[in-house]
């Protein structure tokens, strides 16, 4: 009964507590700016979402948007399978990529958007590029992980049976990760919808969720700013209660 109860509660009742809450901040932070150009009301907000729900345009750079996540995600996490697992086998693919995944991590993501604008790659591309750029390594880190839990007395025996490295590859070692992957897929995903978005904004992306962004913000536009925003932010928690909701039952249908 306390486990269905809690059930409850997390699905519903904090989420809806959350979004009371959020909505009291938002009127709170209105009030005290007492102008819609510098902070928009929630009405004028919800109003605006409104507008390009029924808008054409709006839907094609949502789906301009959501194809290049789409292409980042499955990019980092191919790369990602295909890197972390010959690093596995061979320790020197494993000291080849450290430097490089560093690097990655370690360098602003706004300041590697500009650097791709500098050299001329499409503005089109460039949001793809950059968020496989910071997805990747996290994705690496997952697959990584997973192989580090392998029992080595099942790697010893295989050896010793001397089964073929190709079938120890796809029979056991990417059979044993995929879960780890797929575990992670849904907050992954929106978090590279947000990045996606970012670099958009920065590229200045025609015909974009970013680009939309843009061109409210220059037109001073705040609610504008703020629908889009939102949009953005229950796209992601779409995409993520998605994924997460398949790899349930997915999981539920194995243990039937």
């Amino acid at each position: 009964m306390k486990k269905k109860t809690l059930k409850i509660l997390n699905l519903l009742v904090y989420p809806i507590g959350a979004v009371i809450v959020i909505a009291l901040i938002w009127q709170a932070i209105y009030l005290k700016s007492g102008s819609e150009f510098i902070f928009p009301s929630l009405s004028s907000t919800v109003r605006k979402i409104g507008e390009y729900l029924s808008d054409g345009y709006f839907w094609k750079a949502s789906l301009n948007t959501l194809l290049r996540v789409v292409i980042a995600f499955m990019l980092a996490f191919m790369l990602a399978l295909i890197t972390g697992t010959l690093a596995y086998i061979f320790p020197t693919v494993k000291k080849i990529l450290a430097p490089f995944i560093h690097i990655m991590i370690s360098a602003p993501t706004v300041a590697f958007m500009i650097i791709l604008n500098l050299v001329a790659v499409k503005r089109t591309m460039s949001p793809v590029i950059v968020s496989l750029t910071v997805i990747y390594p996290t994705a690496y880190a997952s697959v990584s992980a997973a192989f580090s839990n392998i029992d080595d007395k099942l790697v010893v025996m295989a050896k010793m049976y001397r089964v073929p490295l190709k079938k120890r590859i796809f029979s056991f070692y990417v059979p044993y990760v995929m879960p780890y992957i797929i575990e992670q897929a849904g907050t992954t995903a929106s978090f590279t919808l947000k990045i996606t978005v970012s670099a958009e904004i920065i590229a200045y992306t025609y015909k974009s969720l970013g680009g939309m962004i843009n061109k409210a913000n220059q037109w001073i536009e705040t609610d504008g700013v703020m629908a889009l925003t939102v949009i953005s932010v229950l796209f992601a928690l779409l995409i993520e209660g998605v994924i997460k909701a398949a790899v349930y039952f997915y999981k539920r249908g194995k243990r039937l």
